[in-house]
This record gives structure tokens, C-alpha cells and sequence, in this order.
């Protein structure tokens, strides 16, 4: 389980992609639901587009890194760890519970 609450520009770009009645976003070249291979193809290939040398664990383990400074439970729920808490029961259910996580990460990343 790997929760984030979406930033706005996130949610606005969405909002502009086609709609599927399977509810997969990101599809490949025979429009079925992108896998993890494709996921990190297309990352790779954007990374390589806008002139930046990061594949995605790295962007993953300095959003990990950022939001572990703010706090350790959210961080390890943002993370999909076990926290041994309650909190990685109702998660799914509240992502507002790693809100400043990701609020923290967007800070540190967005509007440097």
C-alpha cells in the first residue's frame, strides 16, 4: 500500500487525459493498463526529454527522505512500511493522514 495526497497541478493534468471505464489512467501502445517496465520506460523517457539525470527511485527516495525529516510514521505510511500502528489499517481509507508528508515533499520539490 503506497498512499499520496495529489497536488493540484497533479489533479489539473489528470483531468486532461482520457477517461477509461477500467479506471487505468496510463495505458500502453495496445491500449491496455501501463505496467511497472512501461512506468519506468516512460519516466526514463521524460527524464531523458527535459535534460535531467534521475530515474524514479531517486525522485521516490528523496520525496521519502524529505517527508522522513517532517515525520517518521507518515513517512513509512507514505512509503507503503510497516509502521505497526493502527494508522496502516485506516490509511487507504484517509490519505489526509500522510497529508503533511506530502505537503512537506511538494514544499521542498514545487516551490524551491
Amino acid at each position: 500500500l503506497r498512499v499520496a495526497v495529489l497536488w493540484k497541478e497533479t489533479l489539473a493534468a489528470l483531468k486532461k487525459l482520457p477517461k477509461h471505464e477500467d479506471g487505468y489512467i496510463f495505458r500502453n501502445y495496445r491500449n491496455e493498463p501501463l505496467g511497472i517496465s512501461g512506468s519506468q520506460k516512460r519516466f526514463l523517457e521524460l527524464a531523458e526529454a527535459a535534460n535531467v539525470s534521475v530515474t524514479a527511485s531517486q525522485l521516490r527516495d528523496g520525496a521519502y527522505t524529505v517527508a522522513f525529516d517532517l515525520d517518521e510514521k507518515l513517512a513509512m505510511l507514505l512509503a507503503g512500511h510497516k509502521t505497526k500502528s493502527k494508522a496502516d489499517h485506516y490509511v487507504k481509507r484517509n490519505p489526509s493522514m500522510v497529508r503533511p508528508a506530502c505537503e512537506a515533499v511538494y514544499k521542498k520539490y514545487m516551490k524551491a
